[in-house]
């Protein structure tokens, strides 16, 4: 039986009246002995150095893909995962087609259609490190939710949240970053994104029927695998919409978490907010050293007295295996140490190429051909 959103809430939202559905009592789960406030204090101050969150520098979809393999034998096709993102060789960035068309496949592989809800599903507070701990000791979900946003880099590569209100009701919204390898977020990444919210939400509210209109981008399932979105959200959610959100009841976001605690909480933000600003030093550290041999390599050309476009090789100063070697790095420690930081090589070349080239074009010796050619470019039109 389908519902809407306003049926799934009159009916305690659960698509049956009657009970829960399992996906749901899967979910709600409490634990089964509460911990005092030396031991939680003490757990908080053990992250940083816990396996779980050392292991966290893959993107947090990573980490629990990783996590839900080994449970399910399968670790071989998270280690085939992997080899596809790795940087090919003499390619500047990550490759944008083969990628994530090897995420959207990952449901065939496992032989899990629902493999974005059963991984949202897994996605548990300690999976984020000291930002879970910041999310669990916090006093509402409006609260979790303003939290979640500062401290998205510990969530991965999920995109980001976006709330807005409206007449009684909340939005959110998933945004995709503007230098990701693709311009739409991969089926799978919806799922996960909108079901590890989902999930998330309902542990820290401690109510398993709680109900979320999911809009995702991809289009409908076959009609056997739509049942499964319903009972997990509580209602019918809509595919193919024009962007990826979540619609639930605006009170939702005054829900106390039970276990707030304010000394605790602030106890894990002051760990998650030196780790947030150790990565940016990290990260600025790296994008400094790649962006500065981009400027030594075009000063050695202009030293040596070479036109770029006669230039052999110009164009292979800009792929990340010559900007590895030249740091002194393999391409795949180079690649690894961008994704602990989150950053994208792609990301980094394409903002210095667009500052060199607003600097140039208001010189009026330099033409677009020489430009295009002194960046590295095949074509003025890129």
């Amino acid at each position: 039986m389908t519902l809407s959103y306003a049926q799934a809430q009159a009916t305690g939202g659960s698509t049956n009246s009657h009970a829960a559905s399992p996906v749901q009592h899967a979910l709600f789960n409490p634990p089964s002995a509460a911990k005092t406030e030396g031991e939680q204090a003490s757990a908080i101050a053990s992250a940083q150095s816990s396996p779980a969150f050392e292991a966290f520098a893959p993107p947090g979809f990573l980490r629990v893909l990783h996590d839900y393999c080994v449970q399910a034998s399968q670790a071989s096709v998270y280690h085939e995962l992997i080899a596809v993102l790795q940087p090919q060789a003499k390619d500047a960035a990550l490759p944008a087609t083969p990628a994530w068309a090897a995420i959207d496949s990952l449901p065939a592989l496992l032989q899990c259609p629902t493999l974005g809800l059963e991984l949202g599903l897994a996605l548990k507070p300690e999976h984020l490190g000291p930002a879970g701990q910041v999310l669990i000791h916090c006093t509402s979900l409006g609260d979790a939710v303003q939290r979640l946003g500062r401290y998205a880099y510990f969530w991965g590569d999920l995109g980001r949240s976006c709330i807005s209100q409206q007449q009684g009701w909340a939005y959110d919204s998933l945004e995709w970053p503007r230098h990701a390898p693709c311009p739409q977020p991969p089926a799978l990444l919806e799922q996960v994104w909108a079901a590890a919210t989902v999930s998330l939400a309902r542990e820290l509210a401690r109510n398993p029927n709680l109900v979320w209109q999911a809009e995702f981008r991809f289009a409908a399932p076959p009609p056997a695998q739509r049942q499964a979105y319903t009972d997990f959200f509580g209602c019918s959610p809509r595919f193919g919409a024009a962007s990826t959100q979540l619609v639930f009841a605006a009170h939702y976001l005054q829900l106390p978490i039970r276990m707030g605690n304010l000394a605790l909480r602030e106890l894990a933000q002051s760990q998650a907010d030196a780790l947030l600003q150790q990565q940016a030093q990290q990260s600025y550290k790296l994008t400094t050293a790649i962006r500065a041999y981009f400027a030594a390599s075009l000063e050695r050309h202009a030293e040596a007295g070479e036109t770029f476009a006669a230039a052999p090789n110009h164009a292979a100063v800009f792929l990340q295996e010559t900007v590895a070697q030249g740091l002194g790095l393999s391409t795949r420690t180079l690649h690894r140490r961008l994704a602990q930081q989150g950053l994208q090589f792609r990301q980094i070349l394409d903002s210095w190429r667009y500052e060199q080239a607003q600097l140039l074009l208001q010189q009026p010796d330099w033409a677009l051909g020489e430009i295009a050619a002194r960046l590295g470019y095949a074509e003025q039109s890129n």
